[in-house]
């Protein structure tokens, strides 16, 4: 026997029917498995697209205070591009007495608390 040659005729078309059932075994051509040629017809399928989220900056309006200082790390709406300032004050005073700005909420934060501590150790230093 030649290993092509094929035993029994068949019909090519039951491969090519994708609706032909025939080969399947009944257990698995159930109508909950396969749904029914026309329901097959109505399925729609989209695409819903989602932006991809952004990692959210904490809160930018914050106060620190150490010792007789306090910091506010504010952001700057006025810019396209964001811009953090951080301002110290003494507690209870308007006088500005340092400020910065930086690129990153946590940077203008770290930058504010250093300010606050050096003030912090020269105040106790006088004391």
């Amino acid at each position: 026997m030649v290993a092509n040659q094929v035993s029994q005729p068949f019909d090519f078309a039951e491969f090519t029917n994708p609706y032909n059932l025939s080969c399947i075994p009944q257990a698995l051509t159930s109508s909950a498995l396969i749904p029914a040629r026309q329901e097959q017809a109505t399925v729609k399928r989209a695409i819903h697209l989602v932006a991809a989220k952004r990692a959210s900056e904490p809160f930018s309006n914050t106060r620190l205070a150490i010792g007789d200082y306090i910091a506010d790390v504010l952001l700057d709406t006025r810019e396209h591009a964001r811009v953090y300032h951080w301002i110290v004050q003494k507690a209870g005073s308007p006088e500005v007495v340092y400020w910065g700005q930086e690129s990153t909420f946590e940077e203008a934060k770290t930058a504010a608390q250093s300010y606050l501590q050096s003030l912090n150790r020269s105040q106790k230093k006088k004391a």
